[in-house]
């Protein structure tokens, strides 16, 4: 994807400088079979997701910025729903030190080619109309209902009591 001029001018007042310098070493080499390539590419991400530049720089969706969108593909890197080839573009860059503009191009790659997976859904089953459906408590023995009560009420409660 190209950048649009908007996001040029972002990345050009707000630089990397010598951010990625100490990843190039350890990226240098890096392969598919290398078992720290998981860890290697979660730290240049998370050095990406803190820097200005990802604050400021509109996500192309439009409804967000690329810190935001960075972060879940970082905390997803260590799992092994990712494939080293998605980061390939961008760890490229980084080892050629490649200008800034070609980082945050390849970046955007990332994001529009990964979308980070979403979490779980909740442990209460839907039925065929979407109505939650919760295990029948007439099943449970006395000291797990009394339990899941007062789980219950402690859940409403707890911050309408004092603590003094």
């Amino acid at each position: 994807m190209m950048l649009s001029e908007e996001q040029i001018n972002i990345i050009a007042k707000h630089p990397l400088n010598d951010t990625l310098e100490r990843f190039v070493g350890r990226l240098r080499n890096l392969t598919n079979s290398d078992a720290t390539w998981h860890s290697d590419v979660a730290s240049l991400l998370g050095a990406l997701v803190i820097s200005p530049a990802a604050y400021n720089l509109p996500s192309s969706s439009g409804n967000s910025n690329v810190a935001t969108r960075l972060f879940p593909i970082q905390q997803n890197v260590q799992g092994t729903s990712l494939n080293f080839s998605d980061f390939q573009p961008l760890i490229e860059c980084v080892v050629t030190k490649s200008a800034d503009a070609d980082i945050w191009a390849a970046i955007v790659n990332l994001i529009e080619t990964v979308h980070p997976t979403t979490p779980p859904p909740g442990s209460i089953v839907k039925t065929g109309f979407g109505t939650p459906v919760k295990t029948s408590s007439s099943r449970l023995g006395n000291s797990e209902t009394r339990d899941i009560i007062e789980r219950e009420l402690f859940h409403e409660i707890k911050d309408c009591t004092h603590r003094g």
